[in-house]
């Protein structure tokens, strides 16, 4: 059964109606428990929203793999496995783009101040962490962080706008 058609009784325990959160309702707006278990019912609810705005299906894969990266940080490391929740809200800003925001109340942390891993170097000589941050800048189109009040916001997005080439700027 897709998301669509969920009532309050049909969510999982690891996912909340926007209208518990700390924030309006909207239909492409869902807060989730900041738990691994709440990455399938995230992931549908994105995917869903991605693939009817029309994105390929290489942008949706991409799509599924940041989802998955950036949750599971926020989980990790925004609130250490403690619990809290996760806002995600998705956007179409032109045909074929599509944008994804995630906020959490953890301590700030802005991922794009995070240094890129050195590829080059053998996996025993390199430091650990940071490729998932990695692999969300090289399959995003852009990439955006904000803390609003007490709120960590990354934004990203996927898809170029018609014609013009250039990456994606939906980050606002």
């Amino acid at each position: 059964m897709g998301l669509a058609h969920l009532t309050r009784g049909d969510i999982l325990p690891a996912v909340h109606l926007v209208a518990e959160c700390p924030v309006k309702k909207a239909e492409d707006k869902i807060c989730v428990a900041a738990r691994l278990d709440a990455l399938p019912a995230l992931s549908e609810f994105v995917t869903t929203r991605a693939a009817a705005g029309g994105l390929s299906k290489e942008l949706l894969a991409k799509v599924e793999l940041v989802v998955e990266e950036i949750f599971t940080n926020q989980v990790r490391h925004a609130y250490r496995g403690q619990g809290g929740d996760v806002e995600v809200e998705c956007s179409q800003t032109d045909p074929g783009a599509f944008c994804v925001r995630f906020t959490d109340w953890g301590p700030p942390f802005d991922p794009r101040q995070y240094p890129p891993p050195d590829t080059k170097l053998p996996l025993d000589q390199r430091e650990p962490g940071g490729l998932g941050l990695h692999l969300v800048r090289n399959m995003a189109s852009a990439f955006d962080y904000r803390r609003e009040g007490d709120r960590n916001v990354v934004t990203v997005c996927f898809g170029r706008p018609a014609g013009t080439g250039k990456a994606q700027t939906c980050c606002k």
